[in-house]
């Protein structure tokens, strides 16, 4: 059977340009699919009768994946060659998609999957043709005009096949049939198109923010039909849809330019076109990328379950939240140990002046952090135990049933505030200090000193006083400083149950005759966080101990007026009757000493609204009211599970002075030289 002639192939002159088919090739490598160019150029398509293929036995051979069968006599076949396209077909495309693009048509689709059978493959996708006819439907790939033989699976899944040079208002029929390695064709997909005009107009950019070297846009897309592209450059708006640099095929929502240079201004302007036209530009939009982390939370005000309230947004989406074992008090910090605010705070002894005489152990504090002794218990240090805060800019606000907190290390924009790290004259602080233990009284001086009883039974006045005997830039604690920390705590530990998260601290079994106080200090060796079930221990939150329990915190910018309204001010200077405070527009209510139900989240923080829950429901800590009063904050030694970082009482004068009221510091930063 050598040398025999086994076919004859068509003149190529009749064959369409761009087809493609099954060729015996003479040279005895076996049967390969060949397109039209290829054989004139490569084989001499003008003498077909040239084509020889040479058997040594009748059977079946695979040159190049394609199955071809020998027959008795030496008759070469391919098996669903066109001759009949016999065979196993692969299923119609999916998800497809014409869509009008003004003279053109724009076409996606997803290729089908191979037939495979009891782990056979029967049939593999090898390509997909693309077919237009005019004035009826394609019967198979030669039955019209080709678009495009596509070789490469789901290339046009996403990214549309552009098919040009339409007439509008005239219709086409689309054939879309995938073909397997054997050649067999499926012909049943076909849908008509009819292409129009489009009318553009000009497309909206609603927000840009700027990131670690790239830029985030939405952009709204006014034109049904129509693409968006982006031009942008740096120093200046693009003046025309060339001016810049450009970035094409978009539709409406969120943009993600990349590639840019830190601290560098960029303007972008947004057109829509058509195959045919670009529309006006937008208005132009300016962002500079910045490298920042920006985390946030919302709560749902309709969820009651404390572990369930808290969903996680921005870049705290798929962290881990913060929690400490109950039993042992040890600390598991989750995704949070190197975010800023955790990395960054430090327990210092803080000189009177401001500034840092040195850092402590973090896990001893009773030693400097070069592991020499420390003025921690010392009282004749001038100066206290302070823990360093780092600055935190924060959103709060609240829309559509949740309550939003954004925590950022930069100022995005001006709807974030640094509100606990600034000063009276507007000025930030990059650190803030708060004092380590509750205070005590020391010759007529709040002090934060380890191995003292807390400072009970003196008057809102009497406190501000002892504790600006420090100097000029020492206070008692405010209620930006208090938010700050309750903010950073429901982020890290995930919930509102503040207690069961960081530990439930000194909160039964104190009374006026023995209130048992838990002496400052007593945590020193426990980390920067620490924790248990038991119900007279510490609990610490970022180096500071009895953030609630033991005894009430008097603070400042926190008041009631005479309607019982909540007045509350985010920076210095403060004042005690709450004169320059803004109105939260909350007046609460429920019962006074039960658990808050209901907050609102303004600019200034989350403001306990209503009294009426339980202790394992929405924001389980206590709330107090009354009119003209002074806030007290935390909780104490016989508040039960009232306690809590949320825990505000509202309903003491700025005169009362009793057994299981205290306060403690906060102080400034000096301003650099």
């Amino acid at each position: 059977m050598a040398n025999k002639r086994i076919s004859t192939l068509p003149n190529t002159d009749s064959i369409p340009d761009g087809s493609v088919f099954p060729v015996v090739m003479g040279d005895g490598t076996g049967t390969k699919q060949v397109s039209k160019e290829t054989m004139k150029k490569e084989i001499g398509g003008s003498a077909p009768e040239d084509m020889l293929a040479t058997t040594e036995k009748p059977g079946t051979v695979k040159p190049d994946g394609v199955t071809v069968e020998v027959d008795e006599d030496g008759t070469i076949r391919v098996p669903g060659a066109a001759s009949g396209n016999s065979g196993i077909k692969l299923a119609n495309p999916s998800n497809v998609t014409i869509s009008n693009f003004d003279q053109s048509a724009r076409i996606t689709w997803t290729d089908p999957e191979n037939v495979v059978y009891e782990g056979a493959r029967l049939a593999t996708w090898q390509g997909t043709v693309v077919v237009r006819k005019e004035g009826g439907t394609p019967q198979n790939w030669m039955d019209g005009e080709l678009v495009a033989r596509v070789t490469e699976k789901n290339r046009y899944q996403t990214e549309a096949l552009l098919d040009e040079n339409l007439e509008n208002g005239k219709e086409y029929c689309y054939g879309i049939f995938p073909y397997s390695d054997q050649l067999v064709y499926n012909y049943d997909f076909t849908q008509s198109f009819v292409p129009e005009e489009i009318t553009l107009s000009a497309p909206g950019i609603t927000s840009a923010s700027g990131k670690d070297g790239r830029v985030i846009l939405d952009i709204v897309n006014n034109t049904e039909d129509a693409l968006v592209k982006i031009v942008y450059k740096a120093g200046s708006a693009p003046t025309s849809g060339t001016d810049g640099m450009i970035v094409e095929g978009l539709t409406s929502g969120k943009v993600e330019i990349t590639g840019l240079t830190n601290k560098t201004e960029y303007f972008f302007v947004a057109y829509a076109y058509s195959n045919m036209k670009t529309s006006s530009a937008s208005a132009p939009v300016a962002a500079t990328p910045r490298q920042y982390t920006l985390l946030g939370f919302r709560m749902k005000k309709a969820e009651s379950d404390p572990a369930t309230k808290i969903e996680y947004t921005e870049e705290a989406v798929g962290l881990t939240p913060a929690k400490v074992n109950l039993s042992t008090g040890e600390f598991d910090y989750g995704s949070f140990k190197n975010f800023w605010f955790v990395r960054d705070n430090v327990p210092v002894m803080l000189n009177n002046d401001g500034t840092e005489a040195y850092e402590l152990n973090p896990n001893d504090y009773t030693k400097k952090a070069d592991g020499s002794p420390s003025d921690v218990a010392n009282s004749s240090f001038a100066g206290n135990a302070m823990s360093r805060i780092p600055k935190v800019y924060m959103k709060m606000w609240e829309a559509n049933g949740y309550e939003y907190c954004n925590i950022c290390d930069i100022k995005l924009d001006d709807s974030y505030h640094a509100y606990a790290h600034t000063r009276a004259d507007g000025s930030e602080m990059d650190y803030l200090y708060l004092s380590m233990f509750e205070g005590s009284l020391v010759s007529n001086k709040v002090r934060s000193i380890k191995g003292l009883n807390p400072m009970v039974s003196k008057t809102g006045t009497e406190e501000l006083t002892a504790a600006k005997a420090n100097g000029s830039r020492w206070s008692t604690r405010s209620w930006s400083q208090r938010n700050l920390i309750n903010m950073l705590l429901i982020l890290m530990g995930k919930t509102t149950d503040t207690q069961k998260a960081f530990g439930y601290g000194y909160h039964t079994g104190g009374s006026s005759s023995a209130p048992n106080y838990l002496t400052s200090g007593g945590a020193s060796n426990k980390g920067q966080f620490y924790g248990t079930n038991k119900t007279r221990d510490y609990v610490k939150v970022f180096h500071i101990e009895n953030w609630w329990g033991n005894v009430w915190e008097r603070i400042e910018g926190c008041v009631t007026n005479g309607s019982t309204r909540i007045l509350v001010k985010s920076v210095p200077p403060y004042n005690t009757a709450g004169t320059g405070y803004v109105d939260t527009g909350v007046t609460p209510g429920g019962t006074s000493g039960g658990y808050i139900s209901a907050c609102k989240m303004i600019e200034h923080g989350l403001i306990p609204m209503t009294a009426s829950g339980s202790e394992t429901t929405q924001y389980p800590d206590g709330l107090w009211f009354a009119a003209n009063c002074y806030a007290l904050v935390g909780g104490s030694c016989v508040n039960g599970l009232l306690v809590g970082a949320l825990a505000l009482a509202v309903h003491y004068a700025l005169s009362a002075a009793t057994w299981h009221i205290g306060s403690a510091l906060s102080c400034e930063q000096p301003l650099a030289a």
